[in-house]
């Protein structure tokens, strides 16, 4: 399991590499194992559960993915379903061949975020992001998504971003010529506080996937990393509180991943709030000469 742990791994997500494989301890589990990796370029967590599916002679028939993967001819295998090990093995010999790069096929058309630190309470700072876009999908139905997965806050000088996983629930599906998925997000897990604190809402047509996302969150910052924000924006200079930077976002469909790479981003920051806003890349400097 642990020398094909990465191969395993790609067929979830193609960005993510291996931090540890491990056997469940389990006992009713005999040959289950967790994967545990990260998002390339972050400290972002994934796992992935493997159960192996003997024969009562103890012979490897298959093995159980508790995510949805995608083989390298494009077939899409929902979670937990039984993948007999020769396909298995035939898929990883395919992949090690096969390019892994991706291409940044995530289209922005608006990306904000807007933080909060003004209060001396950490507990009180909170975290906005509005992001508006569209992605290239091989679905024709919200039925045959099962999980998305956002970059709420993009990733800049080494610094991801967390990444916001749900699932598509059939209860906000609605279809027709254009199907429609709506998703809100609540503030709290009793069901009797019904406070939302964000949605995504998306179509699909042509192959395409646009969607809106927003989310606010009050779970962003330690106490310590908010008290040293606080005291770098309370000593940083005016001047200094206004920049042009560079962000990667990323959006997965059923654990495929797309990217927007080199974004564009106005910073704006003050001593008690800091804002993002992607902004049109500056025109290039022509000399006259």
């Amino acid at each position: 399991m642990a020398e094909h742990s990465q191969d395993l791994l790609a067929l979830y997500m193609p960005d993510a590499r291996v931090a540890r494989c491990a056997a469940e301890p389990a006992v009713d589990k005999p040959g289950a194992f967790i994967i545990t990796a990260r998002v390339a370029g972050s400290t972002n967590a994934v796992r992935l559960g493997v159960q192996c599916v003997y024969d009562g002679t103890r012979r490897l028939q298959a093995l159980v993915m508790d995510q949805p993967l995608r083989l390298p001819d494009g077939v899409r295998v929902a979670a937990t379903t039984a993948l007999p090990i020769e396909t298995v093995m035939h898929a990883l010999a395919i992949a090690r061949h096969a390019p892994t790069t991706p291409g940044d096929d995530l289209t922005l058309k608006t990306a904000k975020m807007d933080s909060f630190y003004g209060d001396k309470d950490y507990h009180k700072g909170t975290m906005r992001t509005m992001i508006r876009g569209s992605v290239p999908v091989p679905y024709e139905s919200f039925s045959q998504i099962t999980e998305f997965a956002i970059m709420a806050m993009p990733t800049m000088e080494g610094v991801a971003g967390p990444i916001h996983t749900f699932s598509c629930m059939s209860e906000g599906i609605s279809t027709g010529k254009k199907p429609k998925y709506t998703h809100y997000f609540m503030a709290s897990a009793d069901p009797e506080v019904k406070k939302p604190c964000g949605f995504f809402i998306a179509t699909l047509h042509d192959n395409t996937l646009d969607f809106v996302y927003t989310w606010i969150t009050d779970d962003v910052y330690s106490e310590t990393d908010y008290n040293k924000l606080r005291a770098k924006m309370a000593s940083t200079p005016a001047i200094f509180r206004r920049s042009l930077k560079y962000g990667l976002y990323t959006v997965a469909v059923n654990g495929d991943v797309h990217s927007a790479n080199g974004v564009p981003l106005l910073m704006r920051g003050s001593k008690s709030r800091a804002t993002a806003v992607k902004v049109k890349p500056p025109k290039a400097v022509i000399s006259d000469q």
